[in-house]
């Protein structure tokens, strides 16, 4: 008996636009996740770590998910493979190495906590640029594109913008409430975490719209199919 062999898919092994809809996914599911984990807004996402075993098993989870990710994703030049391996070394440090977060924490240690605000800083500023590079890229390609391709073009430019100004405002967020409660952890307005929602769901936008998965973001000719093979 012949077996015929099957065609081979015609998509690479490893699809770049594939690992983006997951990272914007992580990246959105994280905060919506620990809050409803936590029954409530916590002061920071960090502190998820020190609220139960659940809450720690999917912070810890998903950032390992996240770094994984972008360990497996080299990007369109070398700017995003290393800006990439940055993020990917950063969301496991701040999985690994966690928060002093008061009451919560049983015993604090200086070294660990500066490791991980260290770590975060570097996070949220690489993801701020690859929001921003990604902006780039859409511009500097919009006049290679077909006209029929222009209208899904600006839609993902009008996104990046957006999620531009939601890193911008996790900034602000996160340095009034440094300013306000002077580090020490009392802020009835829980600005830091919303600062930290504020760059993930930028983080997340921006990732998801490049990923082109939806038929609102890109034209048929450039969509990625998440379950086709050619």
């Amino acid at each position: 008996m012949t077996v015929q062999a099957r065609a081979p898919s015609k998509r690479p092994e490893i699809d770049q636009y594939t690992i983006k809809a997951v990272i914007g996914l992580i990246a959105f599911l994280l905060p919506v996740i620990e809050v409803f984990l936590d029954g409530g807004i916590p002061p920071s996402i960090s502190q998820s770590y020190w609220m139960g075993d659940l809450n720690r098993t999917f912070f810890v989870g998903l950032l390992f998910a996240l770094a994984a990710m972008l360990l497996s994703y080299n990007g369109n030049d070398r700017r995003e493979l290393i800006a990439g391996k940055i993020v990917c070394i950063a969301a496991l440090l701040i999985a690994c190495f966690p928060c002093n977060c008061g009451s919560y924490c049983a015993d604090p240690n200086a070294t660990i906590a500066t490791l991980h605000l260290t770590s975060a800083v570097i996070l949220f500023a690489t993801i701020g640029w690859f929001c921003h590079h990604f902006a780039w890229i859409a511009r500097t390609q919009m006049p290679h594109f077909h006209p029929e391709q222009h209208r899904y073009a600006y839609r993902r430019m009008a996104i990046y913008r957006v999620c531009e100004v939601l890193m911008a405002l996790s900034v602000v967020l996160c340095g009034a409430d440094a300013v306000m409660t002077h580090g020490n952890g009392s802020d009835p307005y829980k600005l830091f975490f919303w600062g930290e929602v504020a760059g993930l769901f930028g983080f997340a936008g921006s990732w998801f719209t490049a990923s082109k998965t939806t038929s609102w973001l890109a034209h048929d000719s450039e969509r990625n199919y998440l379950f086709r093979t050619v």
